[in-house]
């Protein structure tokens, strides 16, 4: 016979062996016969279930046991808590002291009684102490009171809401607006509001903490390319489609472009056409945060979109802060109609705060209006950057 029919023949005559007389040579030899994934594994669990079964029962150590009260007592008054925060102590700790503003207006903030030229304020087109303004406030304070003392689904929304969520779809060219009382939460709720677990967003590398912050609150998929580098996102762009064309199944329904406007830790503008003509190619949704943008750039002060002639309606949604060039708090979001509704019911900020007090909704009417009559305040504040970014460029040369 050949070979393998002998091989056949031993193991056949060891299991046989192993059947009629169980030696511990046949008992071996059968095993090896049998050895697969399977034996290995099902070995694997009799031996962990055998370790467990043969394991001492766990009794917790009770150190309290036969004390007498008296000694629970004292124990107890001897007890110290750790403190919630470690003191602050070392050569590297400096005190904090907090810098007190006691008057603003313009160009000039006084701290600490010493007038001096404010550069940190985003004020940019001077609205926070316009008398105008400040009438208008002040009417409707009279009028409304000092708070809305509710959400805008429940009985918050006052007439002032509706007529600045008008006026902002208006201004910027789009079906509806949406605003919120709170700016730094106004884009990390419109994020979750739209993304969940599984989409994917790209964004730049340097955007800023509240959408940074939204991401995180959406557990959506994020991939950051390079500062204002379009060949890195597209590059990526690339990936992401031959990831889709290789699985087909598993292709993302809500997939997400996010900028900033004009970048807020940069000072660098996104260059819009690129992104937008990249995100139309490769079926992309585009959002632009606009905080630092609006009120400072296009000729009109409609931010970067004008700024490059584009149309609003050329990404899904414009989101900004109203603290800035507004004069005011709170945030917006402009979009079409069905953008708009959706935040209604899902974005938390919207749903969960109290709506944003009348009077400021009313400040944030009356900045528009001056935006849109006195367009001079964007052209001199363009004249002020560049003359500051020469002077400055000199000054380091």
């Amino acid at each position: 016979r050949g070979a393998g029919g002998g091989a056949a023949e031993m193991t056949n005559g060891a299991e046989l062996g192993f059947l009629l007389d169980p030696t511990l040579e046949a008992l071996v030899a059968a095993l090896v016969s049998r050895l697969d994934v399977h034996l290995f594994i099902e070995g694997i669990f009799v031996v962990v279930i055998c370790y467990l079964l043969f394991q001492k029962s766990y009794k917790p150590n009770r150190k309290g046991e036969g004390l007498t009260e008296k000694e629970i007592d004292a124990l107890c008054e001897e007890w110290q808590p750790e403190p919630l925060v470690a003191a602050m102590q070392g050569p590297n700790h400096v005190p904090r002291t907090e810098r007190v503003v006691s008057a603003q207006g313009g160009s000039s903030v006084t701290i600490d009684g010493v007038e001096l030229t404010n550069f940190s304020c985003l004020d940019f087109l001077n609205c926070l102490g316009d008398e105008t303004v400040l009438a208008a406030c002040e009417k409707a304070i009279r009028k409304y009171g000092v708070g809305a003392c509710g959400p805008r689904g429940f009985y918050g929304t006052i007439d002032v809401h509706l007529e600045l969520e008008e006026k902002l779809a208006q201004f910027m060219g789009t079906e509806a607006g949406i605003i919120y009382s709170y700016d730094i939460a106004t884009v990390s709720s419109v994020i979750p509001a739209f993304l969940k677990r599984g989409d994917l967003v790209i964004c730049d590398e340097a955007v800023s903490w509240a959408i940074q912050n939204g991401l995180d609150l959406a557990r959506s998929y994020t991939k950051e390319f390079k500062h204002n580098d379009v060949a890195d996102l597209e590059r990526i762009l690339k990936l992401v489609a031959e990831s889709e064309a290789n699985n087909p199944s598993k292709a993302l329904n809500r997939r997400f472009i996010m900028v900033e406007g004009l970048y807020q830790a940069t000072g660098q503008i996104a260059p819009m056409p690129q992104i937008v003509e990249l995100a139309n190619r490769h079926k992309f949704r585009v959002l632009v945060e606009e905080t630092a943008s609006f009120g400072a750039l296009g000729a009109t002060g409609r931010g970067v979109m004008e700024h490059f002639g584009m149309k609003p309606t050329d990404v899904s949604m414009i989101v900004a802060s109203m603290s800035g060039t507004l004069a005011t708090v709170g945030g917006f979001c402009v979009s079409d109609a069905a953008i708009a509704s959706h935040q209604r019911l899902s974005s938390a900020s919207y749903c969960f705060s109290a709506a944003l007090p009348p009077f400021n909704a009313t400040a944030a009417l009356e900045a528009i209006r001056i935006i849109e009559e006195q367009p001079q305040r964007m052209r001199r504040l363009g004249e002020n950057a560049r003359l500051v970014h020469r002077l400055l460029g000199d000054a380091v040369a």
